[in-house]
């Protein structure tokens, strides 16, 4: 009998709960729509009856389960489970932020906790049945598991880093040439503006990156302003290809199937994110770049099996890898957050003659990155970026806070926050998913840490009357890094446009195609964001969960140390949720550019294609 129930009765009650959940999904999109109706009222409506639609999926998934339910009892694991639960929360707190900007979907009476409840065990039955079946499917037929790899045309064979290379700037050639001398949007105009002298040179933006390009743009002046920008862009351009390149060419190196190489010269060279940040004066073009190649570098260093394919020693490889790794540090203010980790949990990978290479570089890393930010900035006069950048959640607490429960702040709390911030305007500035506006109000260098100290007293006392208040804040300000429908709407994930103030005064540089046409290429790549599939490309959830998957699959295939590979990736989408933006794919750029590499190694390690044995050099 109870054989007889998960044979029949199990899968029909989880397709049945799955389709409830996708019908919640369309409908509760759709209840922004309906203001004058509850969505208790349109739930109701819905239910009424099932429509044909909805029959025919409900019929198809029921004969789905009842074929496969077998193979998932067999296949499913305790990862496989927590795996599914989480996509299922990020589901849920997705629909409902997307759509009423709260968390009311879950939280609005007890009907509608139970029709929550119903809808993440829908989300649950199908990741858990989809994640199963896919971990076991690839351990029955490993990703590596054809031995007659077909080879390319002679020619790419034998010059498969210059045709790469080639290809990908081929991609990129409609952006950089309409968009030609190229895009400053603001972040790359204040690098310029401060090399040129027009405003007080910090380290907001690094003011390492910053002086490079500006020696650029000097040297392209001698010609012309427009050629100042493009001397710029099309330095960084031939930096992005080299990276991306190599990074195909390691892939491929690494005994990689022909369509893998395929799609992975595709996918820097046709996804618009990397064509537009070709022709951009921006540090995370650079960044993005150097940490593919970084991570590219990184699994050879902790995989034996890797660099003897790759031919070369590791002390050469430890080479290219410090300097793409200290790249990142001078080119983005968070690169060495990621970059320092990556280096200690080397040390576990390399063996016992060669753990010292690993020590070394942790001190080389922090002694040169503190010497720079330390010693050599403040002899140039650059000043520090300002501390507001390290606040963007507890400010969006606070202004959220005061959006909702104005009336619920003491005299000492309110005198406290304005210390700190214009407490008269953040609430009216108050944007949920972006805390640009509300951190434009931080008085700077008139606070002390006697300040600091009563704003967050207050910010604490605040924090337990309501609670909910700040989980709210922070999920609106971040869920679009774990929700892979998500596009951003809060800023343009690319930098179509040019800053029309002047870095010096005399200076004339400007886009030579009209807005007409630069605005066919920029609807081209917002294309991308509005059909399915590619839409997920384009969108930053979608890399958090592809990360999460291999995680899970390296603990299904027991293959545990492989996940300290995964450290720095997964520290970039910490990184991402702490932003000051949700969603934004510019923040997830570094994410996005090192997953081919990042994909290849963890299915490859995982099913042992590849090992990690140790083996000390001579």
């Amino acid at each position: 009998m109870e054989k007889n129930l998960k044979k029949y009765t199990l899968p029909v009650i989880a397709a049945i709960l799955t389709v409830f959940a996708l019908s919640m999904t369309g409908l509760y999109a759709g209840s922004a729509d309906n203001p004058g109706e509850t969505f208790l009222s349109l739930c109701k409506k819905e239910m009424t009856g099932i429509g044909i639609d909805k029959l025919v999926v409900l019929i198809a998934i029921i004969a789905l389960y009842m074929k496969c339910w077998r193979n998932f009892c067999r296949s499913c694991k305790w990862i496989t489970h927590l795996i599914a639960a989480m996509f299922s929360v990020f589901m849920l707190i997705g629909m409902s932020f997307s759509v009423q900007g709260n968390w009311s979907f879950f939280t609005a009476g007890r009907n509608q906790i139970l029709i929550a409840l119903l809808t993440w065990a829908g989300f649950f039955f199908l990741f858990d049945i989809v994640i199963s079946l896919l971990y076991a499917y690839g351990e029955k037929h490993p990703f590596l598991h054809s031995r007659n790899i077909k080879k390319f045309p002679e020619f790419m064979e034998k010059h498969y880093l210059l045709v790469a290379f080639l290809l990908i700037l081929a991609g990129w050639l409609p952006y950089i040439l309409i968009f030609w001398p190229g895009s400053v949007p603001y972040d790359g105009f204040r690098q310029l503006n401060m090399f040129a002298g027009n405003q007080r040179f910090t380290n907001k933006h690094p003011w390492e990156l910053s002086l490079i390009m500006g020696a650029l743009m000097t040297i392209g002046n001698v010609i012309s302003d427009n050629w100042g920008i493009f001397m710029v862009v099309g330095v960084l351009a031939l930096i992005y290809a080299v990276c991306y390149a190599t990074v195909c060419y390691k892939l491929k190196s690494w005994g990689a199937p022909r369509w893998f190489n395929i799609c992975c010269i595709a996918f820097f060279s046709l996804v618009p994110v990397f064509g537009a940040y070709s022709q951009t004066i921006i540090k995370d073009g650079i960044f993005s770049a150097l940490f593919s190649l970084f991570m590219a570098i990184y699994v050879e260093c902790c995989i034996p099996t890797l660099r003897e394919k790759s031919g070369q020693s590791l002390r050469q490889q430890l080479t290219v890898l410090f300097l793409a790794g200290f790249g990142m540090c001078i080119t983005r203010n968070n690169g060495i957050y990621m970059v320092l980790p990556a280096f200690i949990l080397l040390f576990f990978f390399l063996g016992k003659k060669r753990r010292l290479y690993a020590v070394g570089m942790v001190i080389l890393v922090t002694v040169g990155y503190m010497g720079l930010q330390k010693e050599v900035a403040p002899r140039l006069y650059i000043g520090n970026f300002p501390s507001r950048v390290f606040f963007s959640i507890p400010m969006q607490q606070t202004a959220r806070y005061l959006k909702e429960y104005p009336d619920d702040v003491t005299k000492e709390e309110a005198k406290a926050i304005d210390g700190v911030m214009e407490y008269d305007e953040i609430a009216d500035l108050y944007n949920p998913e972006l805390s640009d506006p509300v951190k434009a109000t931080y008085r700077g260098g008139h606070i002390t840490m006697a300040k600091l100290k009563r704003y967050f007293n207050a910010w604490f006392s605040m924090f337990l009357r309501h609670p909910g208040v700040y989980i709210e804040a922070t999920l609106h300000n971040s869920y679009g890094y774990y929700y892979p429908f998500h596009n951003c709407t809060a800023q343009s994930s690319y930098r179509f446009y040019t800053v029309n103030e002047p870095l010096i005064e005399e200076s004339d540089y400007h886009q030579i195609f009209s807005a007409e046409t630069r605005n066919q290429l920029k609807r081209y790549a917002d294309l991308w964001s509005q059909i399915p599939g590619l839409a997920q490309i384009c969108n930053a959830g979608t890399y958090t969960w592809i990360v999460i998957l291999l995680l899970g699959y390296l603990i299904y295939r027991k293959r545990w140390k492989g996940i300290l590979v995964l450290a720095a990736p997964a520290l970039n989408v910490a990184i991402c949720i702490a932003s000051p933006v949700n969603g934004l794919l510019r923040y997830t750029f570094p994410l996005m550019a090192c997953m081919p590499a990042v994909i290849f190694w963890g299915l490859a390690y995982a099913e042992k294609a590849i090992d990690d044995k140790r083996t000390d050099e001579k």
